[in-house]
């Protein structure tokens, strides 16, 4: 339980629960993408393990590593108002490896409140998210996710991985849009036969 999910600044928050998925390093990212491919227990079934070990729980975060040659899935839930958990789900049996509790301090007391709060009326689960994002993504493997306050919206947010690196994806439950975190105006660089960073027609 090394690693703790952590995403843009729009998931602030929760940045300070967790470490960040997207700087894993290549043996970490190695294994992930691994246990992305080769995980017999989809998604859904991780989530439903770690929910009935912890009645009451809403999962927030979950991402895949492989220890010891052994992939499981990394669930972090709200317990209630004052604690988290994260729970270890073997990737290949749904068994439960091991818990592990944390108090959620003062500081995020409201943030956590707004989250429980929103969470139930999320039109999209976790599992259907995550499937949506890896159709729209073909060949990158989706290695953890996340859901947190954009503002006032609910927001999924992904990591996958695409040709060796980490990427992070947005997933807005209400819409179906689908956004690369990292996407930027290139300068229509693909576009411009001079490459130097002027539109065609401005030439």
């Amino acid at each position: 339980m090394r690693n703790r999910l952590v995403f843009g600044a729009a998931f602030s928050v929760i940045a300070t629960l967790s470490a960040c998925s997207s700087n894993r390093s290549d043996a970490e990212l190695t294994g992930a993408q691994r246990a992305a491919t080769s995980a017999s227990v989809p998604l859904a079934e991780a989530l439903a393990a770690a929910q009935a070990h912890v009645p009451g729980g809403v999962p927030i975060a979950w991402e895949l590593e492989t220890e010891n040659a052994r992939s499981h899935y990394s669930i972090e839930m709200i317990a209630d108002r004052g604690h988290m958990v994260e729970v270890e789900v073997d990737a290949a049996t749904a068994a439960i490896i091991e818990e592990e509790h944390e108090t959620i301090s003062d500081r995020y007391q409201q943030h956590t409140e707004r989250l429980l709060s929103a969470a139930p009326s999320v039109p999209v689960t976790f599992s259907d998210a995550r499937d949506r994002v890896a159709s729209a993504r073909p060949g990158m493997p989706v290695i953890g996710g996340e859901l947190d306050l954009d503002g006032d919206a609910l927001m999924y947010e992904f990591v996958l991985v695409n040709h060796g690196k980490a990427m992070e994806v947005e997933f807005n439950p209400l819409t179906g849009a689908i956004k690369d975190d990292s996407s930027h105006d290139d300068d229509d660089d693909e576009d411009d036969e001079e490459n130097d960073d002027r539109d065609d027609d401005d030439a």
